[in-house]
């Protein structure tokens, strides 16, 4: 293969502890499959699993000729990750983000005016960079598995960082009940998808802790009442940022310093992104209509910081980052953020 010496600056070869190269001299495809679900374990093998492994394989060997082509010293890095043996069917299910059915200039989860949800100047002064990890606010990243519930994560999952950033909670380790949402929400599909709407049970209902009430991966038929189990973090509000046209970098980032880390939407099919490893990813080979919700909980000068739910065994540990500035995987397109 042309341009090998850039094989450790586009390809991680690391999963869950485990070397795998897909470069040596003689490596057969038999070996890398082998070593793979070595390096998963308990995961089961299947017809299906190893065509999309194979897949993926190619698709990352294909990705670092390309990457050694353009001398790319900052690439982004790809390689066999826990999504790299799903198929290209169970992405769409396990994608679970549903368009709103209407796009609305600033909505409220409450009767009151829109007026009343914070207004962003997007000409106000921002720090160059922010991430809420740092301060201690965003918590533990968790596995949705084959359940499109990735909307229910996201709003576990800002609602669990706002009650850390207002100091509601000082439980770094905060596990909102993502199960709950799955259940009882009325305005999602359970692992079907759902949307940013679902604010609403959080702020009707509130929300108990997994140890209450933990994720099965699938809708139960849980038949307990609302007050059955302690609530240990409720809101008042919400507000979706949904335009006609695309959100500006700028206001995106005025609501993340403003309240803390984002409900957002992108896309998140792609042989790219199911084998990212680590670095920016710039959009390419990406399409710009969402169907995945993940978290925002900071950005840089050319990035986005970001928190999705396919584990740790995928990406940066779980997080990722997206370019800035050219709407990269339809990320200006939606954003959402309780209030307490």
């Amino acid at each position: 293969m042309e341009n090998l010496k850039y094989v450790n600056v586009c390809y991680d070869s690391q999963l869950n502890g485990k070397h795998i190269s897909l470069f040596e001299l003689n490596v057969l495809a038999s070996d890398v499959v082998w070593d793979y679900y070595i390096a998963m374990k308990n995961r089961e093998p299947t017809n299906t699993s190893i065509t999309a492994l194979l897949g993926s394989i190619n698709t990352i060997v294909g990705y670092v000729a390309e990457c050694g082509k353009r001398n790319q010293t900052n690439s982004m890095k790809m390689g066999l990750t826990a999504m790299s043996d799903i198929s290209d069917h169970e992405m769409k299910k396990i994608n679970g983000y549903k368009p709103l059915s209407s796009l609305r200039s600033i909505s409220k989860s409450t009767q009151l005016s829109w007026n009343d949800c914070p207004q962003f100047n997007i000409y106000d002064s921002l720090p160059e960079k922010i991430d809420y990890r740092k301060i201690g606010v965003v918590t533990p990243v968790r596995n949705q598995k084959r359940c499109g519930s990735c909307w229910a994560f996201t709003i576990t999952d800002s609602v669990a960082s706002l009650m850390l950033l207002k100091q509601y909670s000082n439980d770094t380790q905060l596990d909102l009940s993502v199960q709950q949402l799955i259940d009882h929400d009325q305005h999602s599909l359970g692992c079907n998808g759902g949307t940013s709407d679902s604010f609403k049970y959080v702020q009707q209902y509130g929300l108990t802790s997994s140890k209450y009430y933990p994720y099965l991966g699938r809708k139960s038929m849980k038949n307990e009442t609302k007050s059955s189990y302690p609530i240990v973090a409720q809101i008042k509000a919400h507000c979706t940022l949904s335009y006609q046209w695309l959100l500006p970098d700028r206001l995106i980032m005025q609501a993340l310093v403003h309240q803390g880390p984002l409900y957002i939407v992108m896309h998140g099919e792609g042989p790219n992104l199911r084998n990212y490893k680590s670095g920016i990813i710039d959009g390419t080979n990406c399409s710009k209509e969402p169907n995945h919700a993940v978290l925002l909980v900071g950005y840089d000068h050319e990035s986005w910081i970001l928190k999705n739910s396919w584990g740790t065994h995928w990406g940066e540990s779980g997080f990722f980052r997206v370019q800035r500035g050219n709407n990269a995987c339809g990320i200006n397109t939606e954003v959402a953020f309780p209030i307490v």
